[in-house]
Parts: C-alpha cells; structure tokens; sequence
C-alpha cells in the first residue's frame, strides 16, 4: 500500500510494525557467498547449504544410474565409512572399450560445483585406473585415480574458455582404505544444461587384465566451492538445512539497525549492521555458546515482524562488540544476557528467500572430524584430450 496524499491525508502509512522475533545464527563461512535473483533475494548460500543433486547416491545398482559397457553393480554390498553395509561394489569390464556407471543432473552457467564419491579398492593393481568424470558435449573434467595406490594420476579439462578458472581436486583419506576424491568446477559459457556423473574405466586403463571391482559410496554434486558433509539420497535429490541455530526471542527485546557509513573525502561506502537481542536466565550452556560466539564470526538470519526474513554478515561476517551477563536487582528485572553482533558490510542486507530460512534447531554435525583425514589437492591441466566421449546418461 501506498503512502500517497488524497484529501490532505496519507493513506496505508501504518501497515508496519517494528520488531524482531526469530533470530538464526551460523558460523560465517569466509569462502561463502550469496546467489541473488533480479530483485536481490537471496536464493541459495553458497558454502553454507547441504544438499545432493545426485539420486541413490550409495545405491549405484538402481535406475537412477545408467551402466555402460557391461558394468555390474552390487548395491548395499560393503561397509561404508558411516559404518552401514549401504556400499556399491562396482565391476569395470577390461575387454570393453569404456565401463561407465553414470548420472545426470543439470548445470548452471556460473555456478560453482563440487563433484565428489568415495573410493576403496577391491582388486585394481598398478597403472589401473578409474576416473570420476564431469560431462557433457560442450566441456568436461575428470579426474584419473589409481585405486591400487590411492592416488591422483592427473586432473584434466578439455576445454579452458568453459570454466572460470582451471578446476581443482582433492584428496582425503578417512581411513580402513576409504579415500574421499572430489572435483571443484565453475562452469561457464556453453558449459551447461544436462551434464553426467560418471565413475568410469576402460580396457587400456585396466590393461587387458580380467575385470577389476572397487566400492564405491556417497557419490554427490553440491552448489559449493568445497566436498561438505555428506547428503545420502535415495529416490529424490536432497537439500538438507543450513547448519544455523535459531533463538526464540522474548517479545519486544530484539533489533537490527543498518547504517550507512560512507565517506566522500576518501570515496568510500560501507554499510554497519547492528544486530542486539537478548536471552533471558542465565545458565552454563549459554554462557558456553556465547562465548563461542565472541571467539568467531557468524552470519544470522533474522525474521521482522512484516514477514521479512534479512541476512545480516554475509560478506564478511558478524562480530560480538558488546554482550553483558546480569542478574537484575528487584525480582522484576531481568536475569539473563544482552547481545550485541556488528558486521561492516560492502552491501545492504538482504531478504531471504523463504524456502532458505527454515534453519535446523540442533545443528549438523558431518560423521567424522576433520582431524582424522588427511588430504591432499591440485589443479586441473588444461586441453588434455578426452579419454573417450560418452553419450550423457
């Protein structure tokens, strides 16, 4: 509704009210990033989102996935690193000119992805290898494993002008001969559309020996510039909540305030976001998370009382400049904290896109620590030919 003049009076000037009463909270991701639409919504949190493109993403005997070459899989069939017999045995044919089991999922011009499964050797020997493949007729990258070493061969790409810059792989190790390998890609120009995931080898990689097998589990596709923890699909792709903890706020006790701080001496323009809100009762377990809080950055998502939902820290972060603990003098006082989190931003806060905002009360938590991998990382070699050129799944 308008604020225009009619009669001498402003109409529909009242419709809002001010307030905040949810609050989310994450730690700030600094390779993260936001994707807006033409109106400057926030439709997806690069770095912060957990999902899988992918289907069946353990179970490579079903449909989802299309087998090339006689390939054979047996589904369910190995423990995997979560500890559930829910790894695929997957059998590569050496008489075969390629053996491929393969997917697809569509790609979006500049967007960044990550392509990642995890590997562990039954019989490969030597020089045998297996490719985890990104493809489609415009462009491709691919990265050649060796199972019986556990190592990376080489990461190619056919064609530079299709990718933002050159793609980069990795390597971790989760241990009991479980490697984790993943392609980082950003594709560009005709780069797109409908693109396969394939696991794949061929007669000369397996140098006319018999068939060779590997397990093969947790395959996944994620808009992301790095493998996150890992999604498990079955009959549809996955988008698991952002990894946020919300606040129910008391009433009336929360609020953001943005101010621009721009200079014309220097040509400068920033933008202060003010986040305070309280927590009433003190207890160890928040004392705990807000001395978390104060030890790192975060990003929030914050729900007005108009049916907004704004994301304040998002390009470099929230920090805790004021917070105090209180126990109040007269019984009517309040007993609890007062937070404050300030972020200097290069733009305005955001509104989320809906679907977006719906944070997960406790958390996720990925299977294994960081501390119990070891991993290792390249870059891509550029014009390398392709190995053979499959017709997408």
């Amino acid at each position: 509704m308008s604020c225009a003049l009619t009669a001498g009076y402003a109409l529909g000037c009242r419709n809002s009210v001010g307030g905040v009463y949810s609050l989310s909270l994450a730690n700030f991701n600094p390779t993260g990033s936001v994707t807006t639409n033409g109106s400057g919504t926030v439709t997806w949190l690069n770095g912060y989102g957990l999902e899988n493109l992918l289907l069946q993403s353990n179970n490579l005997s079903t449909a989802s996935w299309t087998k090339a070459g006689s390939a054979t899989v047996s589904g369910n069939y190995a423990t995997a690193p979560d500890g559930t017999t829910t790894a695929s045995r997957v059998s590569f044919v050496s008489g075969a000119s390629s053996t491929d089991v393969t997917q697809t999922f569509a790609l979006t011009s500049g967007t960044t992805y990550t392509a990642s499964f995890f590997l562990k050797n039954e019989n490969f020997s030597g020089s045998q290898y297996v490719l985890i493949f990104i493809y489609n007729a415009s462009g491709s990258c691919y990265l050649t494993i060796r199972p019986a070493s556990q190592t990376v061969v080489s990461m190619s790409y056919n064609v530079s002008g299709n990718f933002v810059s050159a793609p980069t792989y990795k390597s971790e190790n989760y241990g009991n001969g479980w490697y984790r390998y993943s392609i980082t890609f950003t594709p560009t120009g005709a780069f797109n559309g409908t693109t396969s995931f394939i696991n794949y080898s061929d007669g000369a990689g397996l140098a006319g020996n018999a068939n060779r097998q590997c397990l093969i589990w947790g395959c996944q596709v994620e808009r992301s510039d790095y493998a996150g923890y890992v999604v498990q699909t079955t009959t549809a792709s996955a988008s698991v909540n952002y990894p946020f903890f919300k606040y129910e706020l008391p009433r009336n006790t929360a609020s953001i305030v943005q101010t621009k701080q721009a200079s014309t001496e220097n040509g400068t323009l920033f933008y202060q976001q003010d986040l305070n809100f309280v927590e009433n009762k003190l207890s160890i377990g928040l004392r705990n998370e807000f001395r978390r809080l104060a030890e790192t950055k975060s990003i929030a998502i914050v729900a007005d009382r108009n049916g907004n939902k704004w994301i304040l820290g998002s390009d470099t972060g929230l920090e805790l400049t004021a917070g105090n603990a209180q126990t109040g003098i007269n019984q009517g006082d309040r007993n609890g904290y007062d937070i404050t989190l300030t972020g200097l931003e290069s733009y305005p806060m955001m509104v989320v896109q809906e679907g977006l905002a719906t944070p997960s009360n406790e958390g996720i938590e990925g299977y294994l620590p960081d501390g119990q991998r070891t991993q290792s990382s390249g870059k891509g070699t550029p014009g390398a030919a392709l190995p053979f050129v499959p017709e997408p799944g």
